[in-house]
C-alpha cells in the first residue's frame, strides 16, 4: 500500500506540475493582454472589460455546470476499476448535455445583453457581452475533453490547450486594439475587441483537444489490431453510446460543483452590481465611476495569476483523491491533501505580502501610472485566502462532500455584497477590496474547519503557522531593505525612465524576496520530508533520518 501511495502521490505531482506551468504561461499571457488593453484603451475601456468578464465566468461555469471535474472523477474510478469501456460512454454523455448548455447559455448572453446591460447601469457594455457570448459554443466541449484526460492522469492535452487558447486570444485582443486604436472607435468597441479574443481562444483549445483525442482514439485502434486478442478486441471496440444512467450520475455529481464554482463569479458580480452605482452616487458621472472601476480592477488580475495556478492544480487532485479513495488508501487521501494544502498555504503567503510590498512598482510597471497602489495592496491578501479556498474544495470534491465548499462560498458571497454596501460609501474601492479579503478568507476558513472534522488534515502550529510567518517577516524586512537602497540609486536622474525604474524593482523584488522565504523556510526546517520527495522535478534520498538532495 505504501508504495501505491508513494505512486499515487508523484503521479498527482506530475500532474500537477504539468497543469501550474501550463497556467503560469497562460495567466501571464492573461494578465499581459490587459497591460496594453489599459494602457491604450485607458481605464475606462479596462473598466468595461472588467465589469463584463465576470458574467461570461459566470454564464461559462452555468453551460458547463461542473460537468469537468465530474467526468475526471467518473473516469478515473472506471479506470481503477478495470471498466475501460465506461469511459467512452461518460464522455459522449457528457458532450450531448454540455452542446445543449453551451447553446442554451449563448442564447441568454447574446440576446440578454441590453438586459444585462440595463441592471450594471451602462449601455456601453452591451457590445462586450455579445461579443464574449461567443465563446460559448467552444468551451463547453472542450471543458468535456479536458476532465476526460484528466480523469485518465493525462494533462498534457488539458496544458496544451490552455497554452494555445491563450495565445489566440491574447493575439486577437491585440490585433483588433490595435484596428479599433487606429480607427478611433470608442471604449465599448475597444473592450469589446478584447473580449471577442475569449471566442477565438476558446475555439483554439477545442481544436488542440480534438486533435490530442484523435490521436489517442488512433493509437488504441492500432494497439488493438496488434494484440490480436479477440475477447479483447471485442471489448474495447464496442462503440461510445449516450447513456440516461451516466447523464444523471454526472448531472446529479456535477451541480453541487457548480452551485460552488459559480460563487467566485458572483463574488466579481457582486462588485459588478453594487460598485458603478455606489461609485456614481459619490458624485461620479457614468464614465468616471467606470473609470474608477478600471483603477480597482488593476490589481485582480495580479490576484488571479496565483489563483489560476492553484485552479488548475487542483483539477489533478480531485480525480487523484477520487483514486486513492476507490482503492480505500486512508493514508494516501491524507497525504495528497495535506501536501497539496500546504505548499499553497505557503506559496499563496508569500505571495500576499511580496505583492501588498511591491504594489507601487508593480502598478507602475504594468500601468501608465501608480494610481489605485493601496488598493492592491489590500487586495494581495485575497491571494492566500483564494488559493487555500480553492485547493480545500477540490479536497472536499474528492471525497465526495461537493455541498460544503458550495455553501461556504455563497456565505462568502453574501458577505461580499454586504460589506460592499457597507464599506464602498465610506471607503470607495479600498472598501471594496477589504471586503473581498474578509470574503475569501471566511470561506477558506470553513473549508478548513470542515476538513479538520472529516479527519482529512491535522493542523501542525508549528510547520503551518510559526515557521512561514517567521519566513515570511524575514523576506518582508529584506524587500523593504532593497526599496529603500534602490531609492538612493539616482536612477531617474541618471535618465531612467520612471517605468523602467518601477520594472527594475519588481523583477528583482520577486526574486529576492522568493529566495529570502525559500531559505529561511528550509533553514527552520518548515518543509516535512514527504512534501520534499514529492515536488516535481527534484530527487531526494533517506539518509540517517534526514532528507538530502
Amino acid at each position: 500500500m505504501a508504495g501505491g501511495t508513494s505512486s499515487a502521490t508523484s503521479t498527482l505531482a506530475k500532474g500537477a506540475a504539468i497543469l501550474g506551468a501550463a497556467a503560469i504561461v497562460s495567466k501571464l499571457l492573461g494578465v499581459l493582454q490587459k497591460v496594453p488593453l489599459q494602457n491604450i484603451g485607458g481605464d475606462e475601456a479596462f473598466g468595461i472589460y472588467s465589469i463584463v468578464f465576470p458574467f461570461y465566468t459566470l454564464i461559462l461555469f452555468l453551460a458547463t455546470a461542473g460537468f469537468p471535474v465530474a467526468v475526471s472523477k467518473f473516469v478515473s474510478e472506471a479506470i481503477q476499476q478495470g471498466q475501460d469501456e465506461e469511459t467512452g460512454h461518460i464522455l459522449l454523455s457528457a458532450f450531448v448535455v454540455l452542446t445543449g448548455t453551451g447553446l442554451l447559455f449563448f442564447a441568454v448572453l447574446f440576446f440578454g445583453a441590453p438586459g444585462i446591460a440595463y441592471l450594471i447601469g451602462n449601455d456601453q457594455t452591451v457590445r462586450s457581452i455579445q461579443s464574449v457570448s461567443l465563446a460559448l459554443f467552444f468551451v463547453p466541449v472542450m471543458a468535456a475533453l479536458r476532465g476526460y484526460y484528466q480523469g485518465k492522469q493525462n494533462m498534457v492535452p488539458t496544458a496544451a490547450s490552455q497554452v494555445w487558447e491563450q495565445f489566440v486570444r491574447v493575439g486577437t485582443m491585440l490585433a483588433l486594439l490595435w484596428w479599433f486604436h487606429q480607427a478611433d472607435f470608442g471604449h465599448d468597441w475597444v473592450a469589446a475587441g478584447a473580449t471577442f479574443g475569449s471566442a477565438t481562444g476558446a475555439l483554439a483549445g477545442l481544436l488542440v483537444m480534438i486533435y490530442y483525442h484523435r490521436k489517442y482514439v488512433r493509437q488504441r485502434r492500432k494497439q488493438q489490431v496488434e494484440e490480436h486478442v479477440s475477447a479483447s478486441l471485442g471489448h474495447v471496440s464496442s462503440r461510445p453510446r449516450i447513456s440516461k444512467y451516466w447523464i444523471r450520475k454526472l448531472t446529479q455529481y456535477a451541480l453541487p460543483i457548480c452551485l460552488g464554482a459559480i460563487v467566485v463569479p458572483i463574488l466579481n458580480i457582486a462588485d459588478t452590481f453594487t460598485m458603478p452605482r455606489l461609485i456614481a452616487a459619490q458624485g461620479y458621472t457614468a464614465a468616471a465611476a467606470m473609470k474608477e472601476y478600471g483603477i480597482y480592477a488593476r490589481g485582480l488580475p495580479l490576484v488571479q495569476m496565483v489563483a489560476m495556478l492553484f485552479s488548475s492544480m487542483s483539477v489533478a487532485l480531485v480525480p487523484a483523491i477520487a483514486a486513492s479513495r476507490a482503492k480505500g488508501s486512508v493514508r494516501g487521501v491524507q497525504l495528497q491533501a495535506r501536501t497539496a494544502l500546504r505548499l499553497t498555504w505557503l506559496v499563496g503567503l508569500a505571495s500576499s505580502v511580496g505583492l501588498c510590498l511591491l504594489a507601487t512598482p508593480i502598478n507602475g510597471m504594468f500601468y501608465t501610472n501608480t494610481m489605485g497602489s493601496d488598493t492592491i495592496r489590500i487586495l494581495a491578501f485575497t491571494i492566500m485566502f483564494s488559493v487555500t479556498n480553492i485547493m480545500t474544495a477540490s479536497v472536499l470534491q474528492g471525497m465526495d462532500a461537493v455541498r460544503i465548499p458550495a455553501l461556504h462560498l455563497m456565505i462568502a458571497a453574501l458577505m461580499k455584497v454586504a460589506l460592499n454596501l457597507l464599506l464602498v460609501p465610506v471607503y470607495g474601492i479600498q472598501g471594496a477590496a477589504i471586503a473581498a479579503v474578509v470574503s475569501f478568507g471566511t470561506a477558506a476558513a470553513l473549508n478548513i474547519r470542515s476538513l479538520i472534522r472529516m479527519q482529512t488534515i491535522t493542523l501542525k502550529w508549528k510547520m503551518d503557522m510559526g515557521i512561514p510567518l517567521i519566513a515570511v517577516a524575514a523576506m518582508a524586512l529584506v524587500l523593504q531593505g532593497w526599496q529603500w537602497l534602490l531609492q538612493l540609486l539616482p536612477l531617474l536622474e541618471m535618465g531612467w525612465p520612471a517605468r523602467a525604474t518601477a520594472t527594475l524593482t519588481s523583477l528583482t523584488g520577486v526574486l529576492i524576496g522568493a529566495v529570502v522565504f525559500v531559505i529561511v523556510l528550509i533553514t527552520m526546517k518548515g518543509l516535512e520530508p514527504e512534501e520534499i520527495r514529492h515536488i516535481p522535478g527534484l530527487r531526494f534520498r533517506q539518509s540517517r533520518g534526514k532528507v538530502k538532495p
